[in-house]
């Protein structure tokens, strides 16, 4: 086990363990001695086997091998330690008692990183351990750092890219929204025409059974189900209208007059294009008839209720009853409405890190980690606030704080 210093003449912050390999006792006992007492945690073997055998029990962070001892040399030793993947870029010093440039060279073909002529003096051996130390230290965290930006880079690289594609699937929406128009209008005018000629026809079947009784079961059916039929046709015209509506402005580009709206509006278009991912979801709305209106872009604020709406469906997923509260409420010169589920609610630790821009908890390929940053962003822009927060008992809510639209702005 490692000697610990019971009282080092200077404190050093994170010592370390050093392995030190020397045949000779009373070297070995000099350096010993000499690093504890400035600090360090030293262990001590008397041969290379052995110093190998101690590495592996322990963690080291450093070495000290004597060149010529019996069974391994200290260059054997090193080769040996640097084949140990944890010891493969552990700093290595040596000890010799021969001045020779050959030998030097040796070392640090075997991997050592210094080299110290015996009889040492030990402050001077203990400050390049020091140095040592620490350049490993910061090599090694250097590394580490590497390791993580380049990972980093990568996501970011497939989430920009992600978001490439979702701002071209905008556009492309957009376009797609207006092609719709054009037959769903045909469409709509054509059920509308056959919804006014419907009672001519109606009285034409009747006159026909008059002269015809065999097929008045068969005409009767048509009589009684073409009315609701045709209604049927023309409700889902009119929603396939409102998707399309909702579809254009929701990918409009930033840049429209602003106007003041009630926030119920938003909320219900919202509602509509989550509709999707709300299917398993009751989705309760409390908006106060006297609610002021506020003044900005509707279509923004009804995309920031999107991505709540959808955020939470996913953090419910699963659950056997899933709701969904989006209140409003007038507060001063504020309007403010609370977005708020019954999920698993948002750890505690990521309360502030959820605005940064790509952070996300969703698995890959469900969220880019955009969608509360570019929140936040609309929020602010509109002159308020948006908070997050955890409920009582489970679930999340989101706090946004909007303006009251002004006189001037309201009418």
């Amino acid at each position: 086990m490692p000697i610990q210093a019971p009282k080092p003449q200077q404190k050093i912050v994170d010592p370390g363990t050093i392995l030190i390999a020397e045949d000779s006792l009373a070297s070995r006992m000099l350096l010993e001695r000499g690093l504890v007492r400035l600090g360090y945690n030293v262990v001590a073997a008397d041969s290379g086997e052995r110093a190998l055998e101690l590495a592996a029990a322990e963690n080291v962070d450093i070495f000290i091998l004597d060149v010529l001892m019996p069974g391994l040399s200290g260059f054997e030793t090193a080769r040996a330690l640097h084949a140990i993947e944890r010891y493969a870029e552990s700093p290595i010093l040596f000890l010799t008692g021969q001045d020779d440039i050959q030998q030097r060279m040796e070392g640090f073909e075997a991997g050592g990183v210094d080299y110290i002529l015996k009889p040492f003096h030990t402050v001077e051996l203990a400050k390049r351990v020091g140095i040592h130390l620490e350049l490993f230290r910061r090599r090694r965290e250097s590394e580490r750092y590497a390791n993580e930006m380049e990972t980093l880079a990568k996501e970011r690289a497939k989430q920009l890219a992600h978001a490439d594609r979702l701002a071209m699937l905008g556009t492309l929406a957009g376009g797609v929204a207006h092609e719709i128009n054009n037959p769903l209008a045909f469409i709509s005018g054509n059920v509308q025409e056959v919804r006014k000629l419907w009672p001519v026809l109606d009285e034409l079947l009747t006159r026909y059974i008059d002269t015809d009784p065999d097929d008045a079961e068969e005409i009767g059916y048509v009589q009684e189900d073409m009315p609701e039929i045709l209604d049927g046709i023309h409700n889902g015209i009119t929603r396939i209208a409102k998707i399309v509506s909702g579809l254009k402005t929701f990918v409009r580009e930033k840049g429209a007059d602003w106007a003041p709206f009630q926030v119920r509006q938003a909320f219900d278009s919202a509602i509509m294009l989550a509709r999707g991912a709300l299917r398993d979801v009751e989705v309760i709305g409390e908006f106060p008839d006297d609610l002021p209106e506020v003044h900005g872009d509707a279509q923004q604020i009804e995309q920031v209720l999107v991505n709540l709406s959808v955020n939470a469906a996913h953090a419910m997923e699963g659950r056997p009853e899933q709701k969904l509260w989006v209140r409003a409420a007038p507060l001063d010169d504020l309007v403010v409405v609370t977005v708020e589920d019954n999920g698993n609610g948002i750890p505690e630790e990521n309360l502030d890190s959820i605005w940064n821009p790509f952070f996300t908890t969703k698995d890959v390929g469900k969220g880019t980690g955009l969608g509360l940053s570019i929140c936040q962003n609309i929020i602010q822009d509109h002159g308020g606030t948006i908070e997050a927060s955890n409920v009582p008992g489970g679930g999340a809510r989101f706090t946004i704080s909007l303006p009251v639209a002004s006189e001037g702005e309201a009418e």
